[in-house]
């Protein structure tokens, strides 16, 4: 049988990007995914979580669906046209909550 290759090395955390327009929940989903992932960055809105996703390559983009200035839809369609090919993030997650 074969093995498959773990998405990240065994000696380092995944990098994880966070983007939410809600401060509460952006602060849960850092704590929550603290203890085992290192936190590159946040963002409260679509563009700037593209700037952030440039400059830190993350491993993981968790993005809200509904976001100011550009939507988390779109943002991951510019993500998925505009990273290179060499570091893609291995899993763009998108979030949507209704208060």
């Amino acid at each position: 049988m074969r093995q498959e290759t773990p998405p990240f090395p065994r000696n380092r955390r995944p990098r994880v990007l966070l983007a939410d327009d809600h401060t509460m929940l952006l602060d849960a989903c850092r704590r929550l995914l603290e203890p085992r992932c290192e936190i590159v960055g946040t963002a409260g809105d679509g563009r700037a979580i593209l700037d952030l996703a440039f400059r830190t390559g993350p491993d993981v983009i968790v993005l809200d669906i509904s976001m100011p200035r550009l939507n988390g839809m779109d943002a991951c369609a510019q993500l998925r046209q505009k990273v290179p090919e060499s570091r893609p993030p291995q899993l763009p997650v998108l979030t949507n909550y209704f208060a």
